[in-house]
């Protein structure tokens, strides 16, 4: 069996004799230290951090520290962060998406106007495609309720406002 391969490891100004002895002063294992050698992320495994080194993000002009604090500062999922940067265009990062639109519907009822049916359904807390499936039946009673949803919803738009 061979040497040991990192030998005389300095982890934040302390020198270990090789990974294992690093691992068991902190509380991890020598693979892991190891990895981190390999990695060159030996400053982040001594103060418990994991993963990738979080990298800065512009976003419309706005600079984020991380990915994760651009993702919470715009009320998204990380991982749409990461696949509109991997996709070459961060400005698009939290807006809203038109793929689809060319073919939707606009749709008015009363004082409210949304872009597509799927949207009204969406705002107006009805289920998916049911005001489109209203519609296209001639219900009465289904588009009563659109209408009532919509009255509520008008209404709860009117008080914030006046709020």
């Amino acid at each position: 069996m061979g040497g040991r391969k990192y030998q005389n490891i300095e982890i934040c100004g302390r020198i270990y004799a090789h990974a294992d002895e690093a691992g068991a002063a902190l509380g991890v294992t020598g693979t892991t230290v190891r990895q981190h050698i390999r990695a060159g992320t030996l400053h982040r495994m001594a103060r418990g951090l994991s993963g990738p080194e979080p990298m800065p993000v512009r976003i419309r002009g706005i600079d984020y520290d991380s990915p994760a604090q651009a993702a919470k500062a715009l009320g998204i999922g990380i991982d749409q962060v990461y696949r509109r940067l991997a996709d070459g265009c961060p400005d698009s990062i939290g807006l809203r998406n038109d793929r689809g639109q060319h073919c939707a519907k606009p749709f008015k009822i009363g004082p409210l106007e949304f872009r597509s049916l799927s949207e009204a359904s969406r705002v107006l807390g009805l289920g998916k495609d049911y005001v489109g499936r209203a519609y296209r039946r001639g219900s009465k009673r289904m588009q009563e309720r659109v209408l009532a949803a919509a009255i509520l919803h008008a209404a709860e738009c009117s008080s914030a406002g006046a709020a």
